[in-house]
């Protein structure tokens, strides 16, 4: 995880949304310049839904076109997984032993 905020403390600013699971997201904010979708409870506007959101979108059984909707909302640049998600919507920026980091693609580009 370390070798993960320090990439994304390498290669974001504070433009930069990242979508993680909570244990990691809520280093983020401290550890680099972007912001998490899910952070301390305390810090996460609506908490519970961005838990369930955040759930779903690193669920690799979620479809492209609802995590696409999720990534939108929230306008997250990256995404945090544990697990490799096969969309094309995300492409793969870093991988580590227990982490993979996806740049997420502008679902506006043509």
């Amino acid at each position: 995880e370390s070798a993960a905020l320090g990439w994304l403390a390498t290669h974001t600013t504070h433009d930069d949304v990242v979508l993680s699971d909570l244990n990691f997201g809520q280093f983020v904010p401290a550890e680099t310049d972007a912001r998490a979708v899910l952070a301390h409870w305390a810090q996460t506007v609506d908490f519970y839904r961005a838990r369930d959101d955040v759930a779903r979108a690193l669920d690799p059984a979620t479809d492209s076109t609802a995590r696409q909707a999720i990534l939108d909302h929230y306008g997250a640049n990256y995404v945090v997984a544990a697990e490799s998600l096969n969309d094309g919507a995300l492409r793969p920026v870093w991988r580590g032993a227990q982490l993979w980091i996806y740049a997420v693609r502008d679902s506006r580009a043509p």
